[in-house]
This record gives structure tokens, sequence and C-alpha cells, in this order.
């Protein structure tokens, strides 16, 4: 009954949701957005250069999809134990990939649907980072609503409800070979692959401050309450982050825009079973911010990743290209 409630009922919730939405829309009040005001969020005469890890709060319609790659170096691989002796370790490195879609709808003044599919995969690029963490992937998609609690000249507070239905898979060779040579062969529940879908539950809160024509700020706090992929009992992941940015083409009438921010977020832990405890992560946006209706963004991430396997703490950089389209 899980299972099918997972796999067929969220989905549908998913499809039913974004076909009922727009027609309550076109019942609403008066005070509805209509298409020459959904641009790109704007408070005190200052246009935010938004940004997916600290989502803003603004009702608006847009569409934004994702694509980055990075990499973790110096990987320190676990040592393999062949009767009580150990083996040499060695070093690798660890590649990741990141695709994202997500839309969002503004139905009236005060409430938005949005929905977001992605895929998230991490694998050793050489053999021995491939035997020591394997290959990891988490897919899925996220339903959400958002609730305005506050706006003025200069600040607007937001407040979410969350869904996510994902799919984890691991690859995991370090423990399979590991297994086979502690009980001197292969046993029914030593598993090389492991899949498992699992289902999460949350919300969080989102505000935005236009400190001047120049400045903005932005700052999220998020929590999800549910399953991970190898944890049989459930458990509270958060997810807190924070950016400050600046548009130049106010003061200079350079249409390039900057965001610098930093995330503390367990939920990474949730889908990758060799991550331990949290992960953070350092940001910087570049954006063209030419037009009233679109955002092209490149942003490089600086990671610090725990890797319980090892016992260490990874660092890695990210490249990621990211677009936002608003109605």
């Amino acid at each position: 009954m899980k299972d099918f409630i997972i796999k067929k009922m969220l989905p549908a919730l998913f499809a039913i949701l974004f076909v009922i939405t727009p027609v309550e829309a076109q019942t609403g009040s008066s005070t509805d957005q209509t298409s020459d005001q959904i641009k790109l969020p704007v408070l005190n005469d200052h246009k935010f250069v938004v940004n997916s890890y600290v989502r803003s709060p603004f009702i608006k319609t847009y569409f934004r999809n994702t694509l980055g790659a990075g990499v973790a170096m110096d990987l320190n691989v676990p040592i393999l134990i062949i009767d009580n002796k150990p083996l040499v370790g060695l070093r690798g490195n660890l590649t990741f990939l990141t695709v994202e879609f997500e839309y969002q709808y503004a139905v009236n003044s005060w409430l938005a649907v949005f929905g977001e599919v992605g895929m998230q995969s991490r694998f050793g690029t050489e053999t021995q980072a491939l035997i020591a963490q394997g290959v990891n992937a988490t897919y899925g998609f996220a339903l959400g609503w958002m609730f305005k609690l506050l706006e003025t000249d200069k600040v607007m507070l937001s407040a979410t409800a969350n869904l996510w239905n994902l799919s984890g898979t691991v690859i995991n060779f370090y423990n399979f070979i590991q297994d086979i040579i502690d009980n001197g062969g292969l046993r029914p529940e030593n598993r090389l692959i492991y899949s498992k879908d699992y289902i999460q539950g949350g919300g969080g809160l989102r505000v935005a401050w236009a400190a001047s024509e120049l400045i903005g700020v932005n700052g999220l706090s998020e929590f999800a309450f549910g399953e991970s992929l190898d944890n049989k009992g459930t458990k509270v992941f958060y997810n807190i982050a924070g950016s400050i940015d600046i548009d130049l083409m106010k003061a200079w009438s350079v249409p390039i825009g900057f965001a610098l921010g930093a995330t503390i977020n367990t939920f990474l832990s949730s889908g990758d079973n060799s991550v331990d405890s949290k992960a953070t992560s350092a940001f910087l946006r570049t954006s063209y911010t030419g037009r009233d209706d679109l955002l092209i963004s490149l942003d490089m991430t600086f990671n610090r990743i725990p890797v319980s396997q090892s016992n260490q703490t990874l660092n890695g950089m990210t490249s990621t290209i990211s677009m936002e389209y608003y109605f």
C-alpha cells in the first residue's frame, strides 16, 4: 500500500494540482497579478538576484532549469582488511552532477504553487574512488505551496508547505567486497545495489529585504520530516541559508548582478548514505540582469561534505548554469 501511494498517488496529485490552480487564478479576486506585473522580484526599487540556494519569497510565475557539475578531490580511500592485514590506502576524486527543473505558478497575490523535478548523482572518477564511494543517484520531485505572510516597501515574508517524493540508488563496491572478505564468500543479505523510494514532508520560511536600490538580502529556513535512503525510521532534516546580492544596473547601468551566500544543509544525507550529518556550502552567483523577465546565471560553489565511510570532510567545487524566466 505504501509503495502504491508513493509511486501512483503523488504523481497524480502533481498533475491535478497544476490543472486546478490556473482555474482558481481565473476566478480569483481582482488583486491577482496581471501579465505586465509578473517580472523579476523587486522591492524598494531593488531587483533581486534570486538563486536556487536561498529560495525567494515572492509570489511570481516562473520557470527555472539548472545544470551543474563538480568535483571533490583527495578522497582518502578506506583500507580493505584481509586476514587482519590492511592493504595500502589510496586517494581519488568524486564527481557530482545535478539537473533540476522547477515551475512556480502565482495563483493570486498571496498564494503560489510550485513543483520541481531533479536528479543528483555522485560517483568516483578513478578505480580506487569508485570502489570506495561507488555510485549514488537520487531523483524525484517536490510539490509545494507558498503563502505570503507580510509585504512592505522593503520586506517580503512567506511560508511554505512542501512534499518530497524521492528515489535513491546506491552501488556500494567497498561494503560488498569487505563483506565477502570478512565472511569468506557471498551472502544473500550482502547487496551490491540498493534502491529505495522514500517520502518527506515539511515547510519553512523565506524572507527578502531590500536594504537599498543596490543591495538586497535573502534568508531561508526549511525542514522536512520523513524517511531517508538507508534509515528504516524517520528523521528531521533541515536547511538554513542566506545571501546578499548587488544589482549593478541601478548604480552604474551595468546589466550584471552578484549574489554571495552560504548554506547549512542535512537534506543531502537523506539521499546519500555516505554523507555524514550536515554539508556546508558557500556560493557566488554572477547573473545577467539586463531584462525584467529573464535571469541567466553562473554559480561557483565551494562545498564541504563530511563522508562517513572514510571519516573525513571533502572539499569540492561545483559550477552551475541556471536560467529563470518570469511570465
